[in-house]
Formats: C-alpha cells, sequence, structure tokens
C-alpha cells in the first residue's frame, strides 16, 4: 500500500525522461478514456436496472401463472376451468 504510489511516480518520472512531453499526452489521453469510460458505465448501470426491473416483474407473474396451474391440476379443476373459459 505505501510502495504503490511511490512506485508510479517513479515510472511516470521514468516515462516523461524516456519519451519527453508525448508522455504528457498519453496521459491526457488515458484520462480522457477513463472519464468517457465512467459516463458509458453510469448510463449502462442505470438501463441494467430497468431491465431487472422488467425481468423482475415478468418472472414474478410467470411464477403466478404456474402456481396457478399447479393448482388447478392438483385439484383435478382443469376439466371444469376449461368448461368456464368456453
Amino acid at each position: 500500500m505505501l510502495i504503490s504510489p511511490i512506485q508510479i511516480t517513479v515510472y511516470f518520472i521514468w516515462l516523461f525522461d524516456f519519451l519527453g512531453i508525448s508522455f504528457l499526452f498519453g496521459i491526457m489521453a488515458l484520462i480522457i478514456f477513463i472519464v468517457i469510460n465512467i459516463l458509458i458505465q453510469r448510463q449502462i448501470k442505470k438501463y441494467y436496472t430497468k431491465i431487472l426491473a422488467a425481468k423482475d416483474e415478468r418472472m414474478k407473474i410467470i411464477s403466478e401463472t404456474f402456481n396457478t396451474i399447479k393448482l388447478l391440476k392438483l385439484y383435478a379443476w382443469d376439466k371444469e376451468f376449461l368448461n368456464r373459459v368456453n
């Protein structure tokens, strides 16, 4: 935990010494892409939350339907139910 920031600083200094001013442009591009990635991930999270809510509602309806069908079959009410539906 203590050595990592020191290592990153030393590596940045070495890269700046080796690449010169182009290193700064690379760091700026990296920061820009990180910010863009954060914004995109926020949008994806928002839409994913909506998708999960829709899936949850759908699963609740399907589960209720299956439980009703099981109840009809258990008590052998399927013929009576079909007569009422028709």
